[in-house]
């Protein structure tokens, strides 16, 4: 449809996109959300960086944490934070790390908030949340959200109740910088 629309370059889905050029685009839409005065973030996830690890450096983290990944290292699963299947999903300009999201499921509401604290220390390095929200309860699509703000990362963990589907456990961190 964006094809048909006057003077639209059509779907953007599937263009080929030149790594730097969309992490220059990308450090100029997300510097708003930095917080200088919090200093830097450091390694999350038990030794990446996002902005600065290499794919090799994803393929070292990712063989001591025991996790299978693809051959780009786009994705990989396995135990994490005390989710039997969690998967991490991972984005890179050229060879540099970007952005890392972890998501897992579980039955079980206390199984739900030990994981999301556990996302939480992992992605936020156990600082004081810059956002805390909501509260996960009994009613589906209740959530509790914890968000961290660095001068060169952000990160994010929720945790959604599902209903009849469980519980997602979703974090992120997302590097700030070009």
């Amino acid at each position: 449809m964006l094809g048909w629309l006057r003077g639209a370059p059509g779907c953007p889905i599937g263009a080929e996109l030149d790594p730097e050029a969309m992490a220059s685009v990308r450090a100029q839409l997300t510097g708003a959300l930095a917080d200088p005065d919090a200093g830097p973030s450091g390694p999350v996830l038990g030794g990446l960086r996002p902005g600065v690890s290499s794919r090799e450096d994803v393929a070292r983290w990712s063989d001591v944490q025991g996790l299978q990944c693809g051959p780009l290292m786009h994705e990989c699963r396995g135990a994490l934070f005390g989710a039997a299947q969690a998967r991490v999903s991972l984005r890179y300009a050229g060879d540099r790390l970007l952005d890392v999201e972890v998501s897992a499921r579980t039955d079980e509401p206390d199984a739900a908030l030990r994981i999301a604290d556990a996302m939480g220390a992992g992605l936020g390095r156990q600082a004081d949340p810059w956002r805390a929200d909501g509260a996960l309860g009994r009613a589906p699509l209740s959530q509790r959200r914890r968000e961290y703000r660095f001068d060169d990362l952000r990160a994010e963990v929720r945790a959604t109740n599902l209903g009849a589907r469980g519980f997602l456990i979703r974090g992120f961190a997302q590097s700030l910088g070009s």
